[in-house]
């Protein structure tokens, strides 16, 4: 297990312990205060970008749950299959 100096996150499950529904989104502007960085990336999956490339929808993809809109994504989900 890789464990990052925040909160004790673990790089290869994507979660905290404890805490096994975490997004590395949630830890940034802990990152910024502590190392003095101005961080505010989007986290996407892959089977997020999958789901999009075949057709689904934004919230079939769990684009609705991001703290940082994945704005562009959400506009191809928008667009009519077969684009």
């Amino acid at each position: 297990m890789t464990t990052l100096p925040w909160r004790g996150y673990d790089a290869h499950t994507g979660t905290t312990r404890g805490d096994e529904g975490a997004n590395v989104e949630v830890y940034q502007s802990e990152i910024n205060k502590r190392y003095g960085t101005k961080l505010a990336m989007l986290v996407t999956y892959y089977s997020q970008l999958m789901t999009v490339a075949y057709g689904g929808s934004a919230r079939e993809a769990g684009l609705d749950g991001h703290l940082i809109e994945p704005t562009q994504l959400q506009a191809i989900a928008a667009q009519p299959a077969g684009r």
